[in-house]
């Protein structure tokens, strides 16, 4: 664990190892990173050896959202925001692409599902910094509760390095399993499948610093993708076993 200036450092050499280059886009990542209070995990397992979650900042709020209507109504306002307002100009999407709110997320946001799913968005979870949307987790949970989807999950680039993704993930699975519990589930299987542009990236994020499971060839390009290496593009499929 690392704080300050020290955090900031190590940060900005990971992302320069990926292949960040420009000085702009740096500073937003890092900006952030080690602030007082918000510890800097340069380990893969972002919770620690305690298991126990990062203090969320006083001034950032969680919001769940349930149903196909309120769900996907907040999607495509995380949608607008990323995109500075301006959803139907390219100037627009191409703000938000530049801050890794990707193709795939934006045409999800307006569908309310992906192309290769039928079932709609039912549940978000979303992040407020004060009056601003910097965070969303969209999900897709089936009526019978035994199995949920993950469709989107997106944070602001300024506050990236306070694990904020690990704690829209725990106030999900929270809400599933109360859910599923009502059901009188005992088993939820969540599942996820990521789009080419996303796949690497996305695999070490999900299985190393989420703690799912995947494929071999997931695991070996989330592997690759901590030491820097470009790894085979294609879709990578990924899953986690919720015990209730």
């Amino acid at each position: 664990m690392l704080a300050g200036r020290a955090a900031q450092l190590k940060r900005r050499k990971q992302l320069v190892s990926r292949g960040v280059e420009d000085e702009g886009m740096l500073a937003e990542l890092t900006a952030s990173v080690g602030l007082p209070d918000v510890p800097f995990y340069v380990d893969t397992n972002a919770t620690g050896s305690t298991g126990k979650l990062p203090p969320l900042p006083t001034d950032v709020a969680l919001q769940l959202v349930e149903g196909e209507y309120a769900a996907c109504g907040m999607v495509r306002a995380y949608h607008e925001h990323a995109c500075c307002g301006k959803p139907n100009a390219k100037e627009g999407r191409d703000h938000a692409l530049a801050r890794g709110w990707t193709a795939p997320q934006q045409a999800f946001a307006l569908a309310g599902h992906h192309p290769r799913e039928t079932r709609k968005c039912n549940l978000a979870v979303c992040m407020h910094h004060r009056d601003e949307l910097v965070g969303m987790l969209a999900m897709s949970l089936d009526k019978s509760a035994r199995s949920c989807s993950v469709q989107a999950i997106h944070v602001a680039l300024r506050v990236r390095g306070l694990q904020l993704p690990l704690h829209m993930w725990e106030k999900a699975k929270a809400r599933v399993a109360e859910i599923a519990r009502g059901k009188h589930v005992r088993i939820v299987r969540f599942s996820l499948v990521l789009a080419c542009c996303q796949s690497q990236q996305g695999a070490h994020f999900w299985i190393h610093r989420m703690g799912w499971d995947g494929t071999e060839q997931a695991k070996q390009a989330a592997k690759e993708w901590e030491k820097g290496v470009k790894w085979k593009p294609g879709e990578y499929e990924l899953w986690y076993t919720l015990f209730v």
